[in-house]
């Protein structure tokens, strides 16, 4: 089970590209149990 959480900001900082990042990219295989796969960009 995935519990997924939102949070709503005022506004975003002033420096927002200065802050360290990951890009993720987020896929759904449709088994039996449900199987959620992720992938880092690093590896």
């Amino acid at each position: 089970m995935e519990i997924e959480r939102k949070y709503l900001i005022s506004e975003l900082p002033d420096n927002l590209s200065s802050y360290p990042y990951r890009l993720i990219e987020q896929g759904y295989l449709s088994t039996a149990p449900v199987v959620r796969v992720r992938k880092d960009n690093d590896s």
